[in-house]
């Protein structure tokens, strides 16, 4: 029904990037795909076939072959946006194209085309339905399908075109249509840059502008670095415009289309700071329209681009001229500049032979410079930092604004699995030795023991270590490319196993049995699918991984604005935290806690436990209950109950006074404490109620506007830590089992836990 067109300009079946210099001796001796059933290629396929049985659409009474987002994994129920009282089934294809590299690859290494075909006829059926009359898809940050309807949604928030590090499988797209891929390339660029004189840009791009012949004819000024703009040249935005130009050019010789690609990314080089080549997270500042007040906090529409650039209002007094958006050197930027950044810009280059060698440059450069500032092997993270190498560390924000409250505390970036891999990419790229030590640091910093001198020499990988993630699959085998040594190839076959094991579920991957929703755009299987293949010694069969991840971002009923992976993605059932020696080690900002028999003791002042990227993700808009059995150890009867459990560095109150919380205990008796937080209440306002026992305690939130709590932001749960108003640290006891629910108890429920 859904014929693929099969006019192709250039086949990109097997595209340069995936050519790996393996030999035939690292095959398993299977002649072809079809004889190879393995436990890992087999998981695979129970997961592709649940996707093409339970995730094609079946509600819109036409039987399209598009796909939901993903499902229920108990119901068996597609997963919704909820906005105004209407549910609406996703389907967002910018959230699929993992999904499809997986069907792709799963074809090639099976010979079974139902597969590709599967993907292939979805992306032909936009190509034929979904598309405005510049080329644009309805798809990305901010659009979606409801497959009741078979209508775009993007009411829900700015109803635009939104790509941040989305970076789809052109390739494929490119095999169903390339004449309908180059005008969506090219209308990509439209829609997104303002003024090509100076490349200012946004990350929105409006629906239903006119796409010129001459696109690429534009004059370019070739601007200073931070010139005021009307756009906000973020580079999450711009990674995936360089990153449509090369495809262009890499698939279509379109040259003209890398001449504006490489443009942009040098725009990025140049605003990097000149002493310590530090930056960039955007090339621009935004042009201040209005004049923030000079003192006071910056909330609401006063941390809008209209009044200028955000890190200058927010922190100019405090730091100077150095105070700007894009020599922010902290947070999540880390990440999205040099982690997924750098790792895109590097394969997109090396698929461009000799125009991608400035690219390899210039990213070496960047991570070189990170590394040499910014990196604390004892700690495994990349201090806080202003572009200029000024240290954050110990500091705290003189005043609230768009980058968070007043007393905030900078802190360091965990040099992950992800930096890990980037580096030893650039490495391979370059041979430049200071790559290879950072990602030998960095390796030793995760427990992985020694990746070697060299790439293959004087090894001693730790093979029992801890680990199940895809991306420490596709790191492993990033270090195979630069030396085909088997402790690479073991690790990561350990690891895909672990992984097997631990996030396959009801036929499905989940991060563990306790969540509901089963995103089908995981990257579990393109893991298993890239090992396998490696195995074979026939790598370039599997598209490759380019960390390139959708979203959907926007107002959701009873959470505000927010995103999928906070309302879908993250939910769960009842959680219990299984407090064990493995999940201590290497997760704590102070030291561990003894634990014995299940009980862990903490002695208030250097011991805490810190559950990072909990399953749960604590914010503003959102409810919880937390369960907790403790007892005192101490003689200090009075204790701030809530912060066992919520951090007080991202917890605020109204008023200059913390709230607290007198529990008053006595004894040795172990006590049922719970904390709930309802963060939307219909008011506006936001309510904490801490519980021992089964009856209120401490504080009262009947009258809602009274309530002391003014926000809570974190994505950590913490235990243990606790200082009283009298500078004295309470010693405390807590049971190792702790229970977490996506809700607000009830009383009744809170008094049948005390029972």
């Amino acid at each position: 029904m859904y014929k693929v067109k099969n006019t192709i300009i250039r086949s990109s079946l097997l595209p340069l990037l995936f050519v790996y210099p393996f030999t035939a001796e690292v095959s398993v001796g299977h002649e072809n795909g079809q004889n190879f059933r393995g436990k890992r290629l087999q998981t695979v396929v129970e997961f592709a076939d649940n996707v093409l049985s339970e995730g094609r659409d079946r509600w819109s009474g036409e039987h399209t072959p598009l796909f939901a987002d993903g499902l229920n994994v108990r119901t068996r129920e597609p997963v919704v946006w909820r906005y105004r009282g209407n549910e609406y089934i996703v389907s967002n294809m910018a959230s699929q194209q993992n999904l499809f590299r997986v069907l792709v690859g799963l074809s090639r290494l099976t010979g079974e085309d139902r597969y590709r075909e599967a993907a292939e006829a979805s992306i032909e059926y936009h190509f034929e339905n979904l598309v405005d009359d510049s080329g644009l898809l309805r798809w990305g940050g901010h659009q979606f399908i409801d497959l009741s309807s078979l209508e775009p949604v993007g009411d829900f928030d700015a109803d635009c075109h939104e790509f941040k590090n989305n970076f789809p499988f052109y390739e494929l797209m490119w095999d169903v249509d390339p004449e309908a891929t180059a005008r969506f390339l090219r209308a990509l660029w439209n829609a997104h840059i303002q003024d090509w004189g100076v490349l200012d840009m946004n990350r929105h791009g409006g629906y239903g502008q006119s796409l010129p012949e001459n696109l690429w004819d534009q004059d370019f000024g070739n601007p200073e670095p931070f010139y005021e703009g009307d756009g906000l040249t973020f580079i999450n935005a711009g990674s995936d415009l360089i990153y449509a130009a090369g495809k262009l050019f890499s698939l279509a010789d379109d040259e003209k289309a890398w001449t504006w690609g490489r443009r942009m990314a040098e725009l990025y080089v140049n605003a990097r700071h000149p002493e310590t080549g530090l930056g960039s997270y955007q090339y621009s500042k935004p042009r201040r329209r209005h004049e923030p007040p000079e003192d006071g906090p910056l909330t609401d529409r006063l941390t809008w681009s209209m009044y200028g650039d955000r890190a200058e209002n927010q922190f100019g007094e405090q730091f100077g001229e150095t105070a700007r958006e894009g020599w922010v050197i902290w947070g999540g930027r880390i990440n999205t500049i040099y982690s997924t950044g750098g790792f895109l810009k590097l394969g997109l280059a090396e698929n461009m032979e000799d125009n991608g060698k400035e690219l390899i440059e210039w990213t070496a450069d960047g991570l070189e410079a990170l590394f040499e500032y910014a990196y604390i092997p004892e700690k495994n993270a990349f201090l806080p930092m202003w572009a200029d190498g000024t240290d954050l560390s110990g500091k705290t924000f003189d005043r609230t604004g768009y980058y968070g409250e007043e007393g905030t505390g900078w802190k360091p970036r965990d040099a992950d699995m992800r930096f890990l891999g980037t580096y030893a990419r650039a490495y391979r790229l370059t041979r430049r030795p200071a790559l290879w030590e950072a990602a030998r640091d960095i390796a030793r910093g995760l427990g992985l023991g020694d990746i070697g001198s060299r790439p293959g020499e004087e090894l001693e990988v730790s093979l029992n270590a801890p680990g199940d993630s895809p991306e420490e699959v596709f790191t492993m085998l990033e270090l195979y490319r630069a030396a085909e040594h088997d402790q690479y190839l073991r690790r990561a076959e350990i690891v895909a196993d672990r992984m097997v094991e631990n996030r396959f579920h009801q036929g499905f991957f989940l991060p563990d049995k306790n969540h509901v929703n089963a995103r089908f755009d995981a990257t579990e299987p393109l893991a298993l699918l890239t090992l396998e293949a490696v195995r074979r010694g026939t790598p370039e069969l599997v598209p490759t991984h380019v960390r390139g991840r959708g979203y959907i971002h926007g107002r959701f009923d009873g959470h505000g604005r927010t995103y999928d992976h906070r309302v879908i993605w993250n939910k769960l059932q009842t959680t219990d935290l299984e407090v064990d020696d493995e999940l201590m080690r290497g997760k704590n900002r102070f030291g561990s806690p003894a634990m014995k028999d299940g009980i862990l003791h903490f002695d208030g002042e250097e011991d805490a436990l810190v559950f990072r990227n909990s399953p749960v993700a604590f914010e503003d808009d959102d409810r919880f209950s937390i369960v907790v059995r403790a007892r005192m150890s101490d003689d200090n009867r009075f204790l701030c109950a809530f912060r066992y459990h919520l951090s007080r560095d991202n917890f605020r109150t109204r008023g200059d006074q913390p709230l607290r919380v007198n529990l008053d205990l006595q004894g040795d008796a172990f006590h049922t404490i719970v904390v709930t937080y309802d963060g939307d209440l219909p008011d506006g306002s936001r309510e904490l109620k801490v519980y021992v026992d089964g009856k209120p305690a401490g504080i009262d939130t009947g009258d809602k506007t009274d309530s002391p709590l003014s926000s809570y932001h974190s994505t950590d749960l913490n235990l243990g830590r606790t200082e009283h108003s009298n500078g004295i640290y309470s010693e405390v006891e807590i049971a190792g089992n702790v229970k977490v629910h996506t809700r607000v108890l009830s009383a009744e429920e809170v008094a049948e836990l005390a029972e």
